[in-house]
């Protein structure tokens, strides 16, 4: 999670997409883009999840969890 919040933090926008899970904790990938281009990376997070199709349920462990510049929260939101 460190590039993402770096990314972030640069003023670069970012989305992120929930994969599923590795070794029993939940994954995803991260997707960066130029200044002002949400738009595009909407899109884009969209299609990435129409082309691969799979399970993303939520852990509960980490519902509730927000990071922003080098902090993060537990509880809810």
């Amino acid at each position: 999670m460190g590039r993402a919040i770096a990314v972030g933090c640069a003023g670069h926008p970012a989305i992120s997409v929930p994969t599923g899970c590795v070794h029993g904790f939940p994954a995803g990938v991260t997707f960066a883009g130029t200044a002002w281009s949400e738009p595009q990376l909407i899109r884009f997070a969209s299609a990435f999840e129409r082309a691969h199709p799979g399970p993303r349920a939520a852990s509960s462990a980490f519902v509730g969890f927000r990071a922003g510049c080098g902090e993060s929260h537990m509880g809810t939101t």
